[in-house]
């Protein structure tokens, strides 16, 4: 999840789900299972990154989560 991000634009998990569309409980629960290609695009347009950056981000924490 784009935790970091969204910190960085103080940005509350709430006010991300407003503003993608996308529950809550969703975006609580990426990492434990896989998101799709559509909610990944609009979670990354909500926090101005590139599609790339916000994969290699989610992909770095994941990879140190293990």
């Amino acid at each position: 999840f784009p935790t970091r991000r969204s910190s960085d634009l103080r940005m509350t998990v709430t006010e991300l789900a407003e503003k993608t569309g996308i529950s809550y409980n969703t975006l609580m629960n990426i990492g434990k299972r896989d998101i799709s290609f559509s909610r990944m695009v609009k979670i990354a347009d909500a926090l101005d990154v590139s599609l790339d950056k916000f994969r290699k981000e989610s992909n770095e924490r994941n990879s140190s989560n293990k």
